[in-house]
């Protein structure tokens, strides 16, 4: 009699008679491999490891709230995704002084905007400061509207960028004018005290004059009636990565944490307003919020690794704290503490009431 030794498709090892074939079960080791993707994050690096922790604790009080919100409207599918970002990086490996985790990607979610501002950063910043030496920064924006209207209007301007866009490529093409060229966000910002929404584009474009024709172009679309033309800007860019970060970090505004370290030094506490940025996320549902146009970008080789490692330690969020914690541990992996000002933001002046 012959045992022989396999694994099933599952990774199980499992031993087998090799005369009547019977599968005898083996209980795996504690730590089965994983394959964990990238480089993961610096465990030394304990400034870049307070501030995820940070925002960790906001995603986590913003979205129970957007829950709550959402319950109102028994909006199922948004519920599920708030849950998505509320386990956002619940749970890390730790392995050869490197952290890794699972990342929802999700829109609101600041962990996953704080990595995705990074990303764009580094890889339009090169190629626009070699080749945009004479940028402008455009806003083009419509009067601001009641909730209501809010989803009917961002519609309309996306269309009318597209068709601004189209019609330029359409006219370069047949070498009757110049292309239009640069990058844009969508966001949305909310008036409290008047309890309407402003919905506009911030756009940097290669030149003044590309800026001026959007300008133009926008104004004659949208009329008076709906566009004050002074409230259309367009301006010339003197540092281009600071004219990035602020157009990449207006991409996800309304998704990441106020600015307390200045609104809270002899100042009212400011309000996350849960119910109107509800409205907002809806409203820009499927919707591009950071579009280039007009150009392509050089080829950049992705590098993207996959590794398998056995040797790992398991951390689990702790809600309580903010921090991770290892059950065979007795100590946290951050020793983060909860900011005071921070704390009283998050557990007082979120506003899930509003409409």
């Amino acid at each position: 009699m012959r045992i022989e030794r396999k694994r099933n498709p599952l990774g199980k090892e499992i031993y087998t008679l090799a005369v009547h074939r019977t599968p005898l079960y083996v209980k795996p080791s504690r730590n089965p491999v994983i394959i964990v993707k990238g480089k993961g994050k610096d465990i030394a690096d304990n400034t870049g490891l307070q501030k995820l922790a940070k925002r960790r604790m906001i995603s986590n009080a913003l979205v129970l709230k957007l829950i709550d919100v959402a319950k109102e409207y028994r909006d199922y599918d948004f519920i599920k995704q708030c849950w998505n970002a509320y386990h956002c990086l619940g749970k890390i490996y730790t392995t050869g002084g490197k952290l890794h985790g699972k990342y929802c990607k999700l829109r609101f979610c600041p962990l996953c905007c704080g990595n995705r501002k990074a990303d764009l950063l580094n890889r339009y910043y090169p190629y626009f400061q070699n080749e945009w030496g004479n940028a402008y920064f455009v806003t083009l924006t419509v009067k601001a509207q009641k909730v209501k209207n809010l989803k009917k209007y961002i519609d309309g301007m996306c269309r009318a960028i597209a068709v601004i866009i189209d019609k330029y490529d359409r006219g370069y093409k047949k070498g009757k004018c110049k292309k239009l060229i640069g990058i844009r966000t969508l966001e949305c910002g909310f008036n409290p005290e008047k309890h309407t929404y402003n919905p506009h584009f911030h756009i940097i474009v290669k030149n003044k004059e590309i800026g001026d024709t959007l300008k133009k172009e926008w104004c004659k679309l949208w009329t008076l009636k709906y566009a004050n033309p002074g409230a259309q800007k367009v301006k010339p860019v003197w540092n281009m990565q600071g004219a990035l970060i602020e157009l990449i970090k207006y991409c996800g505004k309304i998704f990441t944490e106020p600015d307390n370290d200045k609104k809270l030094q002899g100042m009212a506490a400011p309000t996350i307003y849960a119910h109107a940025l509800y409205n907002i996320l809806k409203a820009l549902d499927k919707k591009h919020v950071f579009e280039g146009f007009g150009f392509t970008l050089p080829e950049q080789p992705k590098k993207v690794t996959f590794t398998p490692v056995g040797d790992y330690k398991i951390w689990h969020l702790d809600p309580k704290t903010g921090d991770y914690i290892n059950d065979d541990l007795d100590f946290p992996l951050i020793g983060f503490s909860k900011p005071p000002e921070l704390e009283s933001l998050l557990e007082n002046c979120i506003d899930t009431v509003l409409n």
